[in-house]
């Protein structure tokens, strides 16, 4: 998917909590109109984290997902060619 970078101008409210999509910055999956996206996202008026969740085709609606510092993403990107490794052997060994 072509990266597609915006910024939502106006604060999207629920009942408890405002959001802002900072940028849009990767389409993990899509299923049944949900896509799951790695996205920059300012919650409730603070500095924008990593955030990882469901979003609907309008990103007014979101399942639970989970929220990530950049040190914390960092570690996981420091660490996926070993990731990557695991999940080779864990499939050749039909665990997952």
């Amino acid at each position: 998917m072509e990266k597609e970078n915006f910024k939502i101008e106006k604060k999207k409210q629920t009942g408890e909590f405002e959001f802002i999509i900072e940028k849009r910055l990767l389409v993990l999956s899509i299923t049944d109109g949900w896509s799951k996206e790695l996205n920059l996202v300012g919650w409730n008026g603070n500095r924008a984290k990593f955030d990882i969740r469901d979003w609907n085709s309008t990103h007014e609606r979101m399942k639970r997902g989970v929220t990530l510092k950049k040190e914390e993403l960092k570690v996981i990107l420091e660490n996926a060619d070993m990731v990557l490794k695991l999940i080779e052997k864990m499939e050749k060994d039909k665990i997952i």
